[in-house]
């Protein structure tokens, strides 16, 4: 994940939770203000964590100083 396409892949992770291919665990705020607080960088950073259905975890992440972070973790 770059800092060009972090958008663009929470978009994908949310458009995967509306198919209910992932299920979001937990996260720095609510997913619905995740883009707002970056944006108005009214918090350091913004994490969110996701399960896919197939056992892996998704850690989505974007910092306002620095590099955004993907991770995923096989089951």
């Amino acid at each position: 994940m770059t800092d060009s396409n972090w958008e663009w892949i929470f978009d994908q992770l949310l458009h995967d939770l509306r198919e209910q291919r992932v299920s979001h665990l937990d996260g720095d705020c609510s997913l619905e203000e995740t883009i707002g607080h970056i944006y108005n960088e009214t918090r350091f950073s913004v994490i969110q964590n996701f399960l896919c259905t197939c056992g892996t975890s998704i850690k989505w992440g974007v910092c306002i100083r620095g590099a955004p972070i993907l991770r995923l973790s096989a089951p």
